[in-house]
């Protein structure tokens, strides 16, 4: 018996229904689209609503719920943005730098102390002239220390005061720049050094010659020696390479006392221990110009 149209018609209409399911299934299985781009493709089809919604008002209430769902989803990474918590900033420390050498060396060595910590200080300096090196080698040690949570080079006034040496302080203040020590290995044994720049050589000069007086006495520590002094030595005149510099034997039987000038042509203050070391330095103090 054939089927009534009417019947027919809402069998066909049945098979026709499209829902919004089925649409994102099939798109899920044919392409690999976004929340937002299934939601829009569905918002542009124009399939009848219950309770007599209209197409172009359906269209409006998607876009409003998309752009709802935008900015919570952009409120979401807002707060897990600026709410994550930020470690405090590192500090970081600019790396001490010596100078360069005031004039060739052969090898150095760099000891760290604390400023408070004399001991350290005199034990780390007997360790480095201890240490064997070749005939006419020049070591430099560079001494950093830690005052606080600063860390600095050493100067010539906490040298001095580790010593117990009470230089004249007018000497001191002129040289005002990062000193440079170091042992030289001569024949005779090992001797100390120590070379700074000058603000007024003339000065420097007239300072030192005034602290002649007890300078034997004061710079004995930096002889190394436990055998005493002579106690008629006195300071001389000497001249190498048309260079005026002054020296004290403190011990007349080998080459041990105090020696010191000022190179004129970089006003350079130069003490040491001993005849030889003295003339090396003044060597190399001419082939570094």
């Amino acid at each position: 018996m054939p089927q009534a149209p009417s019947q027919k018609i809402g069998e066909e209409r049945k098979v026709n229904i499209r829902t919004m399911r089925s649409d994102i299934d099939t798109l899920l299985k044919t392409a690999k689209s976004s929340l937002v781009q299934i939601l829009s493709a569905e918002a542009k089809k124009e399939v009848p609503r219950p309770g007599g919604i209209k197409t172009g008002e359906y269209r409006k209430f998607t876009v409003i719920g998309l752009v709802s769902l935008g900015l919570a989803a952009a409120g979401l990474i807002s707060f897990w943005w600026f709410s994550t918590p930020v470690g405090p900033p590192v500090e970081t420390h600019k790396k001490l730098i010596p100078m360069a050498p005031l004039f060739a060396i052969e090898s150095s060595r760099t000891i760290e102390i604390k400023i408070q910590d004399r001991q350290q200080f005199l034990k780390l300096i007997a360790d480095s002239l201890g240490e064997i090196e070749r005939a006419g080698t020049i070591k430099r040690i560079i001494i950093k220390a830690s005052d606080g949570p600063q860390e600095r080079f050493v100067t010539v006034s906490d040298f001095f005061n580790f010593y117990r040496i009470q230089a004249p302080k007018t000497l001191v203040e002129q040289l005002t720049e990062e000193p440079m020590f170091f042992f030289y290995y001569g024949d005779s044994g090992v001797r100390f050094g120590m070379a700074a720049k000058s603000r007024d050589a003339d000065r420097t000069l007239r300072d030192a010659i005034l602290w002649e007086d007890t300078l034997g006495r004061e710079i004995y520590p930096l002889l190394f020696t436990s055998d005493p002094p002579a106690e008629n030595a006195f300071f001389e005149d000497r001249t190498y390479r048309n260079i005026d510099w002054r020296l004290a034997k403190l011990f007349p039987e080998k080459d041990l006392g105090i020696a010191y000038t000022v190179f004129p042509a970089r006003n350079i203050f130069v003490l040491t221990t001993g005849k030889e070391s003295m003339e090396v330095m003044i060597n190399r103090l001419f082939d570094a110009r």
